[in-house]
């Protein structure tokens, strides 16, 4: 049995690594949200988001994390007309553990913002 033929898409615009990816096949966009550069002893973390719109196959700049953070956990919740984007932990630009929560609203565009924190910090 033969299965679909994929062909490769663009490259990002740069090396990510313990990022995470939430896609919303309404909006027929893909996000990857922070990640990391660097090797394990010296892992930076990143506050980049990075949209693909599949529509014209290509790569936007999405807006800034409030913190930058690694190995962390994201998802997407509708509300309404509204794709909000979610997300959790990870480890921040210190090393440590973050407990911190961030919400995007995909339709409206605009900053990521704060949301209630989690009990404890964690990581994935």
């Amino acid at each position: 049995m033969n299965g679909p033929t994929i062909s490769p898409g663009p490259d990002l615009p740069n090396a990510l690594k313990d990022h995470c990816v939430v896609n919303s096949d309404e909006w027929m966009k893909a996000v990857i949200i922070g990640g990391s550069i660097g090797g394990m002893a010296g892992a930076i973390a990143v506050d980049s988001t990075h949209i693909f719109c599949f529509d014209d196959q290509t790569w936007h700049q999405g807006p800034s994390l409030m913190h930058g953070r690694y190995m962390h956990s994201c998802g997407i919740l509708k509300d309404g007309n509204d794709y909000i984007l979610v997300t959790a932990g990870g480890i921040g630009s210190t090393g440590y553990s973050l407990a911190s929560v961030e919400l995007y609203n995909l339709v409206d565009g605009g900053a990521w913002y704060a949301g209630p924190d989690l009990a404890a910090p964690r990581y994935d």
